[in-house]
């Protein structure tokens, strides 16, 4: 069964037959240990490290009676700042085992922005990489011994095994402390464990406002993952290259736990992202999987055309985050000619036919969600997979209501809510935000207002068309940023398009464009933008202002999250000040 929808309303679920996981994160890797023992499942090139599902098991018990050693109990938030490797993914599974929750910090966090989330979440540890985003952390050790946070205890330093103060510890220290605690007690504290407890907070990218911490469970990012790996046709011969970062959704969901779950290996190539290490290790170790997003992407393209290399053993992955311009598509072909794409998070639109022997599927997702939430299947038509974001998967369900939540009729625009067994159990101390989000309708069942607008057809297809706060409303005219974005990218010229409001004293609001170039190319002037526009659309769509993003220009890269997404509220800021100047 794939999925039902209402043939005139805007309502649909998917398949509800597959058996869901009700398993912990400490179960499941205990699970896969007995099930796959010495095969590989953790592989981080830079550090060495190359765990099996048996040493991935072993090692987490370990570090859990650890943790219970220094005091951690069920409940406790563990914060993490640290770039990506095995102790990253060791430490998520042995505070998991012990019922207490991880707090994963954005690796782009500044001081400020670590120090304020500490205090958010009422962290009573820190583990700190000593490296995180290219950048040493001791400055932030010295913040946090002058401005001391109330409750948190201790600092374990990961990677080093200089003690920076008397309130900090080493990995190492950690793991010595776990002898004095007997495996009997570790087992007690695991049987208290539930898989619907919260088992970590992720943060949002925090592209239109303040980023919140949002509180997943054992039992929405084991099945989540476990349901993106089944589409993806993974099975245990798989090996998977992961780039998109730990700190993200993306790349701990989609990629750790999907691959624990299905019993794949996965690569971390580097502590943080570099295209010379990522195709190297696609290349040394066979991966049959890659992940990413765009920008990630495009360097990758460049580093093997420099190479003049293709990669045949890549057969499949996810990309996510932003819009993915075509021209990239026709890389990708060349590059990866067996690959088959799933877009997760977004849309896609191609100017060019459908290509042979390349796949593109689109899924939508969001970090209140685990992950993905719609996806499309390879029996669907070039329309839907270039158009949509295809149906909802297995055990969740969809509608599009208007701004008083009441459900609209197939094909009508409105705001996309979720639910099912992926759907956060709120944001952490923050009641109002999670109201306005987490709604119960009259039949009992709690949905997720994504702040998404979208449409769904009659066959269930959604069709993402834009934020909900990022509508422009120019003189009373609402107007849609994404379909404007998506008639610049098809533009011979323009790789990239992020379309905004700015201030006006006529209008209120008008369109602005911030655009980026590709390479050795005559860009386009701003009549010949709006003309461009125009040719598609009514006049009050076309760009009032355009603004090239490259580095000879004032703004040299978009401005993104740590996870690539464009930061539309940087760019609205920026906009607001370049015409003020």
């Amino acid at each position: 069964m794939a999925g039902s929808s209402s043939p005139s309303l805007s309502l649909v679920h998917g398949p509800l037959e597959s058996p869901l996981c009700y398993l912990t994160l400490g179960q499941l890797v205990d699970q896969q240990s007995d099930r796959y023992g010495s095969k590989e499942a953790l592989i981080v090139p830079w550090s060495g490290a190359r765990l099996s599902f048996y040493d991935l098991s072993q090692r987490t018990q370990e570090l859990a009676r650890g943790l219970l050693a220094i005091g951690v109990r069920k409940g406790d938030r563990i914060a993490i700042f640290s770039s990506d490797d095995e102790r990253f993914a060791e430490l998520f599974l042995a505070v998991a085992r012990i019922g207490a929750i991880l707090v994963i910090l954005n690796k782009t966090y500044t001081i400020l922005e670590c120090d304020r989330a500490i205090r958010h979440t009422d962290a009573s540890m820190l583990f700190l990489g000593d490296m995180v985003n290219r950048t040493a952390t001791v400055t932030l050790i010295q913040h946090l011994q002058i401005h001391p946070i109330p409750g948190l205890k201790n600092i374990i330093l990961m990677r080093t095994e200089h003690v920076e103060a008397t309130w900090t510890l080493t990995w190492n220290d950690v793991l010595c402390a776990g002898a004095s605690v007997a495996k009997k007690m570790l087992d007690q504290v695991q049987q208290e464990v539930r898989c619907h407890d919260t088992v970590n907070f992720q943060f949002t990218s925090g592209t239109t406002g303040a980023p919140k911490a949002v509180m997943l469970s054992h039992f929405g990012i084991i099945n989540n993952g476990r349901i993106c790996g089944y589409h993806l046709n993974m099975t245990p011969e798989d090996t998977v290259c992961c780039p998109p970062p730990m700190f993200h959704a993306f790349g701990l969901v989609c990629g750790l736990i999907c691959s624990l779950a299905v019993g794949s290996a996965v690569i971390y190539p580097s502590r943080d992202f570099d295209a010379h290490t990522i195709v190297d290790a696609l290349i040394q170790e066979r991966c049959t999987v890659l992940h990413g997003v765009p920008t990630m992407i495009v360097v990758m393209l460049q580093q093997l055309q420099e190479r003049g290399q293709q990669i045949e053993t890549v057969r499949t992955g996810m990309l996510g985050g932003m819009k993915v311009p075509s021209a990239m598509v026709s890389e990708m072909k060349e590059r990866f000619p067996r690959m088959e794409v799933t877009i997760v998070y977004g849309q896609f639109h191609a100017a060019t036919p459908p290509f042979q022997r390349f796949t593109i599927d689109l899924a939508l997702g969001m970090t209140e969600t685990s992950a993905a939430c719609f996806i499309t299947s390879e029996s669907d038509t070039t329309v839907q997979k270039l158009e949509t974001v295809g149906k909802v998967l297995p055990h969740v369900w969809a509608k599009i209501v208007d701004s008083q939540g009441h459900l609209l009729p197939v094909e009508c625009r409105g705001e996309l809510c979720v639910s099912g067994v992926m759907v956060q159990k709120g944001y952490y101390k923050d009641k109002k935000k999670t109201d306005a989000a987490m709604v119960w309708d009259e039949e009992g069942m709690l949905w997720l207002h994504t702040g998404d607008e979208a449409t769904i057809d009659a066959e269930g297809y959604c069709r993402i068309t834009g934020r909900i706060k990022d509508i422009i409303i120019r003189g009373g005219e609402n107007i849609y940023p994404t379909e404007i974005e998506e008639r610049l990218m098809e533009h011979p010229v323009i790789e990239q398009a992020a379309v905004v409001g700015l201030k006006d004293d006529v209008y209120g609001e008008v369109v602005a464009a911030f655009l980026q170039s590709l390479p050795l190319q005559v860009r386009p002037s701003l009549n010949e933008v709006k003309g461009w526009v125009r040719q598609a659309f009514g006049r009050h769509k076309a760009p009032a202002h355009v603004f090239w993003v490259g580095p000879e220009d004032l703004i040299h890269e978009y401005p993104a999250t740590g996870s690539g997404k464009i930061r539309k509220d940087a760019l609205r800021k920026m906009g607001n000040m370049m015409l003020d100047t």
